[in-house]
């Protein structure tokens, strides 16, 4: 019977949730940035996670360009892997194919259809692989600020239905023709009494409400006629 194969072991980039093997510096205050242990990890960064460690990535190379003034993949590769350590030349071809211009084109390193190879080359070149999924990268990226412009936008909450159920219904209507009600019974007893009154009984308490008003009114006219007499 064959034997499984034993999954490859991670790369000291993937250990260290630094896909692009940043050096370690005292200087830059990463996001997810894990105190220095050199018994683990002697020369790179290490991270909370593989995601705030591409973030970090991300955000180098914008440093690249914003303070250096780098603007193609040649002095990007360049700068993040210098010849004395590196073959860089062939690093920086590899990444101009999989970013798909020339190495030393100009390119605008804050367009996602440019950082997003960029990023992707990196970590496969520093890895040998990328074990991370798009939904992964592109989530480096957005932590640095780069959003893919093709996403589907977030669509709004939708407002809430209104209720259209017959209790509640009727409980509105019951409410609005029951303030009618309070409204046209002057007699302070009375406006009270009506109040009272739950809505499912508002069509008896409306034919009372009449009946006493009539009475009511008879009632005001005899003492009117008395008092004239």
């Amino acid at each position: 019977m064959a034997q499984a194969k034993a999954a490859p072991a991670p790369t000291r980039g993937e250990r260290n949730n630094n896909p692009g093997n940043i050096d370690y510096s005292p200087n830059n205050p990463w996001r997810g940035k894990l105190p220095r242990d050199v018994s683990i990890e002697p020369r790179f960064e290490r991270f909370d996670s593989a995601l705030n460690g591409g973030r970090a990535a991300v955000k180098l190379i914008e440093f690249y360009k914003d303070r250096r003034g780098i603007n193609t993949i040649r002095g990007v590769i360049s700068t993040w892997a210098p010849p004395s350590e590196n073959n860089t030349r062939a690093y920086v071809d590899a990444v101009a194919r999989s970013v798909g211009v020339d190495p030393d084109e100009i390119v605008d390193l804050t367009e996602y259809r440019i950082m997003r190879p960029l990023l992707e080359a990196i970590i496969r070149h520093e890895n040998g692989r990328v074990i991370y999924s798009p939904e992964e990268i592109d989530e480096m990226l957005r932590r640095a600020g780069i959003v893919n412009p093709a996403a589907p936008a977030i669509p709004p909450k939708p407002a809430k239905a209104p209720t259209t159920s017959t209790a509640s219904a009727a409980g509105v209507s019951g409410g609005g023709v029951l303030a009618t009600a309070i409204a046209v019974v002057t007699e302070p007893t009375l406006r009270e009494a009506v109040a009272a009154l739950d809505y499912k009984w508002l069509l008896a308490a409306l034919a009372v409400a009449g009946v006493l008003l009539s009475a009511y009114a008879a009632y005001r006219a005899a003492r009117a006629n008395r008092a004239a007499s």
